[in-house]
């Protein structure tokens, strides 16, 4: 607890509770030139489903309306994966005329991550099986538990290796939280199997909760949080092959608070 700033809560999604993740080679498999789409969606919103299991999601329930009724400003969910909907890009329909130019000047690297970005893109995979995407019911019973205790959340996200701003939505379209992901400190990003290729702009276009992505960049989110507001700075470091180096934001976004259990992301 911070004062009445600011509360955190921090999750297990990786060992305790979660399901086996689904995967696409396994559970979707391509054969005879067709994938069953219906099959895999039933076991994917599968409602038994865990990423944290009833009794940590009651507990993050009880702890978020004690945080509200003590008159804190910000409940920060610590957290593993990240919880927006985030579907795989159509690279060429993001690129249209760029497209066949810049895939052309991509090394092989890039251009195998192309051609299975546009193979998942045609069926509408999500980018993440590993992540909330993976478990959607778990994350509806999350976001029920968001709106019920009338908590204002952040939710902080790390693993993708990538810079992420998220507005989060339930399935009804009502808005229940942000998300700041951050990217890793050497471990590769999608972006980094690309040289031409701008795949974090691509990323923000295909899907709707997705405020600003980098891809590339190496370094930290800071989070400065107030009663006035939540201030995050996407931090990269110049490089990461040697021991000097500088750091300096390359995206900073506020939050405000607005009425109880709403607030507003904007891009500073």
């Amino acid at each position: 607890r911070f004062g009445r700033s600011a509360s955190l809560h921090m999750l297990e999604t990786r060992l305790t509770a979660r399901d086996q993740q689904l995967n696409y080679e396994r559970d979707l498999p391509e054969v005879d030139g067709k994938r069953d789409l219906e099959a895999f969606r039933a076991k994917l919103n599968d409602p038994s489903r865990k990423m944290m299991g009833p009794g940590q999601v009651e507990w993050l329930g009880r702890e978020l309306a004690a945080s509200v009724k003590a008159g804190r400003t910000w409940q920060v969910i610590g957290n593993e994966v990240l919880m927006a909907k985030i579907k795989v890009p159509d690279l060429q329909a993001a690129l249209g005329a760029r497209y066949a130019e810049l895939l052309a000047a991509e090394p092989e690297a890039g251009k195998g991550r192309a051609k299975r970005y546009a193979a998942q893109a045609a069926f509408g995979a999500v980018y993440g099986l590993d992540m909330w995407d993976g478990y959607p019911a778990e994350r509806e019973r999350v976001f029920a538990t968001f709106r019920a205790t009338g908590a204002r959340p952040i939710v902080l996200a790390g693993d993708s290796h990538c810079f992420w701003a998220n507005e989060l939505y339930d399935s009804s379209g009502a808005h229940v939280a942000v998300e700041f992901g951050t990217t890793g400190i050497t471990s590769p990003g999608g972006g980094d199997y690309f040289t031409t290729i701008p795949v974090g702009a691509a990323f923000e276009q295909a899907n709707p909760e997705v405020v600003f992505n980098d891809q590339k960049a190496k370094g930290f989110v800071l989070l400065t949080l107030t009663k006035a507001e939540a201030k995050a700075e996407m931090v990269a470091v110049s490089t990461i092959l040697r021991k000097d180096f500088t750091a300096s934001p390359v995206k900073t976004l506020t939050v405000t608070p607005l009425a109880r259990g709403v607030s507003k992301l904007a891009v500073a």
